[in-house]
């Protein structure tokens, strides 16, 4: 039973349900002391218990007994959930859950979760072992050596171990709800599948929605320091991740890094589009110098910025704890897996098997490729329809009639292939969010390349060849300005136009309908935050609406790589776009949609690939608008083309790979803080200090090389003295070798080639003495004193 704090301002009955099946009596408590406001306690701990997650499901019978089903799976699990009536009167019923810190804390020491250590924590333990980690004194810019460093959480370490906050117990407590129900012990979690009760489908009807409870008091915070007019670098993503998650946390970091780098291209843009309306009004058509300019500019720009995310993309996730995750996250919700032992580790595990999803793979990579073939027949179609317009001296009106029907093809297409791209990649059944995230994005961006693309590609290098070009100045066959006026006005509707009308106007124009219909329909008074939640916000899912939003970068970054330098203002207008969305959709997250499901990456994922294979084929695209549609090099044969545009790339592909040097994939401070905290897991956690050696040495040698310590040794002088022997040069050598050796056994040391460890200068005197010395007198001369010259030790 569960400690419930009163509430006078809200009493209503209470009651049970019980439902008799196969299995038993099946109760379901609806406590109306219970709402939203109210604070329950564990009864063992007395701490209050966080509330996490709500279920909305219909009143009835089948409801109500899928629903106290559910209820005594969570029991089983530690799960606490209180479930009440909607305060509204609506015919459904609401279900909160939560969990103590203390069953939070078992179930991540249980399932591995990965969590940053305490830093002073770990230098005590370090003093009570007599060891210190310190930096070389040549890298003064690395992390203190005991911060950043992470690992698995273990439950009877937990002193080692920064607190937990509350994106943590946020993070765990949906890990507990999608754990396995068959697991034993602290192990054990709900086996709900999030995504299939949130569907609505044939089974989970009962279901209305599941979804993560917004918490007004962290989300009033996030909003201060987010909403506000702000430098884009400005963007507070530690916080956006704390309240969100990682995956929210990666794309707004992203967002904000594109954002950054335009910001300083734009006014470079505008002057070089200020230059080229210059000479457009000169009557300058053909000469599109700062086009050219812009192109090689921009590669160079482009590069820049993306090799410097990759780079920056490695230490965010070092900050959150979360580097190299991918093979460690949990399955998704909707990933459907069989209970297999691990090949390697023996242990029990939810997977599916590889060569099942290698079929359906292929099944749907050949459906893919028929969507695309269908695609690119229509838009060849359309090509050719306006071509023979063109030759049959249609009026500018008819002329039309071909790009009306390109924008409707985009437009149809666009719905269709978006609903069975997900189709398909739910098809192949990814265990993780990550994988399937990058699935879906692979399959949408080849289509969305075509779509887009198809038209810009045909002016820029097919149409002077086919129909010819109009020049809507000269009126020359000449396609440069063109290309130019159908990228601005494509990328004005398409890209700026349509993201500032779903970023501002179509959240506010759908959350005032709601609100005005709920209005109409019941009190906005008697609802309750939760109800509010469910009845005004939409739902955000991640696994479609998140890589939609990372398309639209994606149909930006093309536009901008492979097409700007044709019309500079678009970099003008993506700086702002993207500025825009960084506080559009903050606010959009926090007051327009449900609270997100939490989900752990680390990093953007596919999209990364993505926007990399798009810059190198942009210095093929920018090749060969300079040499073939801004006709850079018109003053030289036609036949010397192919060689200026072969010279181009090469010399632009150099560039970019100079400009990539200057960026490491991953931080040297961030390197060496991942390669420590694996040593400090070894060493504290799992106490194996296998590895541990402990050196004596002067502490001031560090930072020296070898030779400064060499040359900073005291020079030592020796001289031997030797009395009149009747031996031979080769019994005297063997007789002071016998004493070298009789010397050594005293100190523990071995003579190795004519030298011993413990007494090395006494062996280079005695050859120095047996090489300079002349061979004995057969008349027993005394032999002298001689100085040997300085050794040094």
């Amino acid at each position: 039973m569960v400690k419930v704090a009163d509430d006078p301002d809200y009493i209503s009955k209470n009651y049970v349900i019980t439902f008799t099946g196969k299995h038993g009596k099946t109760p379901l408590v609806i406590d109306n002391k219970t709402h939203a406001g109210t604070k329950m306690y564990d009864p063992e701990s007395n701490e209050e218990i966080q509330f996490f997650f709500a279920i909305i499901t219909e009143k009835g019978t089948e409801g109500d007994m899928k629903l106290g089903k559910m209820c005594l799976d969570m029991d089983a699990a530690g799960v606490y959930h209180t479930t009440y009536d909607a305060k509204s009167g609506a015919s459904y019923r609401i279900t909160r859950l939560g969990c103590s810190v203390a069953r939070i804390k078992a179930y991540a020491s249980a399932s591995s979760y990965m969590i940053g250590f305490d830093p002073e924590a770990v230098e005590r333990a370090y003093g009570g072992l007599g060891m210190k980690l310190e930096n070389p004194v040549y890298a003064p810019h690395w992390y203190h050596p005991y911060s950043y460093l992470s690992a698995p959480f273990e439950l009877d370490k937990e002193h080692l171990y920064r607190p937990f906050e509350n994106h943590d117990e946020f993070m765990i407590f949906k890990m507990l709800l999608t754990g396995n129900a068959r697991f034993k012990g602290d192990a054990k979690g709900c086996g709900m599948d999030l995504l299939s009760l949130d569907s609505m489908d044939e089974d989970n009807k009962f279901c209305l929605g599941v979804f993560p409870v917004h918490d007004d008091t962290l989300r009033d915070v996030l909003a201060q320091k987010w909403l506000p007019i702000d430098w884009p670098w400005n963007l507070p993503v530690d916080d956006i991740k704390n309240y969100f998650g990682e995956e929210i946390g990666f794309y707004f970091a992203f967002l904000g890094h594109l954002a950054t780098g335009l910001f300083p291209l734009a006014p470079i843009a505008l002057v070089i589009q200020i230059a080229s309306s210059m000479l457009l009004a000169q009557g300058y058509s053909k000469n599109m110098i700062p086009e050219c300019i812009c192109a090689l500019v921009g590669v160079g720009a482009y590069t820049i910025i993306i090799d410097r995310w990759v780079c920056e993309q490695a230490r965010i996730a070092h900050h959150w704890e979360c580097f190299g995750c991918r093979k460690e996250l949990p399955p998704r919700p909707g990933f459907v897996g069989f209970l297999l032992k691990n090949p390697i580790s023996g242990k029990v595990e939810i997977d599916f098997p590889k060569s099942e999803r290698v079929v359906r793979e292929r099944r749907t990579i050949v459906i893919s490729f028929m969507m695309i073939f269908v695609l690119a027949a229509t838009v060849l179609s359309i090509f050719f329809y306006k071509y023979s317009l063109s030759k049959s001296g249609a009026s500018s009106v008819e002329l039309l009639i071909p790009s009306i029907l390109n924008s409707f093809q985009i437009t149809i297409f666009g719905v269709i292939y978006n609903y069975v791209a997900d189709v398909m990649t739910n098809y192949e059944n990814h265990k993780t969010v990550a994988d399937h995230n990058s699935a879906l994005f692979k399959r949408l961006t080849t289509f969305y390349f075509i779509n887009y693309y198809a038209t810009l590609f045909y002016i820029a290098f097919v149409k002077a060849s086919v129909e010819g070009c109009f020049d809507p100045i000269g009126g020359e066959d000449y396609c440069g300005r063109e290309l130019s006026l159908q990228v601005g006005m494509v990328f004005l509707v398409n890209d700026f136009g349509n993201r500032i009308f779903v970023s501002l106007i179509q959240p506010f124009l759908t959350r005032q309908y709601k609100s005005f219909m709920i209005m109409h329909a019941t009190d906005m008074g008697k609802m309750g935050p939760i109800e509010e939640q469910f009845r005004v916000m939409t739902k955000y899912d991640t696994a479609t609406s998140l890589v939609l939003d990372y398309i639209e970068l994606f149909i930006q970054w093309g536009y901008l790589v492979l097409f700007g330098s044709s019309c500079p203002l678009v970099v003008v207008l993506a700086a702002i776009t993207d500025y825009i969305e960084t506080r559009s959709d903050g606010f959009k997250l926090l007051h327009e949609f449900r609270r997100v499901l939490p989900n752990r990456v680390d990093g953007i994922g596919e999209p990364m690939t993505v926007f990399l294979l798009t810059l190198r084929l942009g210095v093929f695209v920018n090749a060969g608008l300079l040499v073939y549609t801004y006709d850079a090099f018109r003053f030289l044969p036609k036949e010397y083309r192919i060689w200026c545009f072969t010279g181009l790339v090469v010399v632009m592909f150099t560039y970019v790979q100079l400009l990539e040097t200057a960026y490491p994939d991953v931080p040297e401070a961030s390197e060496v803080q991942i390669a420590r905290q694996q040593a400090v897991y070894n060493r504290l956690v799992l106490g194996n200090d296998t590895n541990l050696q402990q050196l004596d040495f002067d502490e001031s040698m560090l930072g020296k090389t070898q030779s400064q310590i060499r040359r900073e040794q005291p020079e030592e002088k020796l001289s031997i003295t030797t009395t009149e022997h009747e031996e031979s040069g080769p019994e005297l050598a063997a007789m002071i070798m016998k004493q070298l050796q009789e010397e050594a056994e005293q100190e523990g040391g071995t003579i190795l080639a004519g030298r011993t460890r413990s007494g090395s200068l006494l062996a280079q005197s005695a050859n120095a003495l047996l090489s300079s010395t002349t061979t004995a007198s057969t008349d027993n001369k005394p032999i002298t004193t001689r100085e040997l010259p300085p050794i040094r030790k």
